[in-house]
């Protein structure tokens, strides 16, 4: 309970609204004598002396933006593996309002210097299992109850000028997110899992005892993508394509990833894509459209994978997992897979501040016993205002 206290004090970072200067108030005077009609002629103009500079742009409009994530393999009618996940994301473009001097150690990152950048808050948690969740016992060769509990800060950034402008390193984002939370029972997957089955009148799991253990997770995410009009869409119809490259580093998951984006539809505009999935490192930036935005997407991605947890056991107690049955400590060993793909349809809609996202993904198998593939599906919804 003390480690789940503990979680909850990490809130990673709070807005804050940043302090005005406060002009003061003009002083009343004293009725000035009347002058001479040559005191009230506008003064020449110096020639040596610069113009005047205009008055400032106002600024631009700051946009704030809650999303919410949501996979689960019953969209393929099935209840194993990586059987749900859930994200709740909270984003704002304006980094200049985070406190505590936040801003200025963003400032410090060299490949987050440039301008707009977006900051965000994330709480998620994914739940997985083995293929047989009515067996109380280990089932060897067969993943394990497992459950990652987190939250996160996110920040992005992005340049976006015409699309017309056909160069890949003038249009691209990158997107730095640290999560921190835990794996493990700690995590509340059991509960999260059958208290939902129980109110849907689902039969529960019943080998939640069989789990990795529980341990503190520290998980660093970082992407560069690229947009690459292939028909620019000027408002209409268009096409593009967006390459990404990225990677995971900490002791849930670390991996490197290599992908791309086929987009084609109606008013593609300068987006960076459909919204990310829960297993990468979240969304870009908020925006708010003047009409209907509308799209299907394909989408590959490749992971060369180095430690996923949920598969090789816990990092800092011991690479084979040492799961629990009836108080008897066992081994289960399973072999992962160094190489993972995800291949993905989707169909997009967005309409002035609402956007929402539908998303079946296939996955390779992520250990040699698994046999086959798997799919699931995503659902995003998002709010801008």
């Amino acid at each position: 309970m003390t480690r789940q206290i503990a979680l909850c004090v990490v809130t990673v970072a709070a807005l804050s609204a940043g302090a005005l200067a406060q002009e003061p108030a003009p002083t009343e005077e004293a009725p000035a004598p009347a002058a001479d009609p040559e005191e009230l002629a506008p003064p020449a103009e110096d020639p040596a002396s610069p113009p005047s500079e205009p008055a400032a742009a106002a600024p631009a409009e700051t946009l704030s933006r809650f999303t919410v994530l949501s996979e689960n393999d019953k969209f393929a009618g099935t209840d194993r593996f990586y059987t749900n996940g859930l994200k709740l994301i909270y984003q704002r473009d304006d980094v200049g309002r985070l406190s505590w001097g936040v801003s200025d150690l963003i400032g410090l990152i060299p490949f987050l210097q440039a301008r707009p950048l977006t900051y965000g808050f994330v709480l998620g948690q994914n739940i997985y299992t083995p293929a047989d969740t009515e067996q109380e016992l280990l089932i060897p060769g067969d993943r394990p109850y497992g459950a990652w509990l987190y939250v996160g800060f996110s920040l992005t950034r992005g340049n976006r000028p015409d699309l017309k402008r056909r160069d890949p390193r003038a249009l691209f984002e990158d997107r730095i997110v640290l999560n921190v939370g835990v794996i493990g029972t700690d995590a509340q997957g059991e509960l999260v899992q059958n208290t939902w089955h129980r109110t849907i009148n689902v039969s529960t799991s019943k080998g939640w005892h069989n789990q990795i253990q529980s341990e503190v997770g520290v998980q660093l995410y970082l992407q560069r993508k690229w947009l690459l009009p292939v028909w620019p869409s000027d408002g209409g119809l268009g096409a593009d394509f967006l390459p990404h490259f990225g990677g995971a580093i900490g002791n849930v998951f670390t991996h490197a990833s290599l992908g791309g984006t086929f987009r084609f539809g109606w008013n593609l505009g300068a987006e960076f894509g459909p919204s990310q999935r829960i297993a990468s490192s979240g969304l870009g930036q908020p925006q708010r459209l003047d009409g209907l935005r509308a799209y299907v997407f394909g989408r590959i991605e490749g992971r060369g994978v180095v430690h996923n947890a949920f598969l090789d056991g816990n990092l800092f107690r011991g690479k084979i997992r040492k799961l629990s049955i009836n108080g008897i400590s066992e081994e289960n060993n399973i072999s992962s897979e160094r190489f993972v793909a995800d291949f993905e349809l989707g169909v997009y809609l967005a309409y002035r501040v609402i956007s929402l996202s539908f998303t079946m993904v296939t996955r390779t198998r992520e250990f040699k016993e698994q046999g086959a593939n798997f799919t699931f599906g995503a659902v995003h919804v998002s709010f801008t205002f």
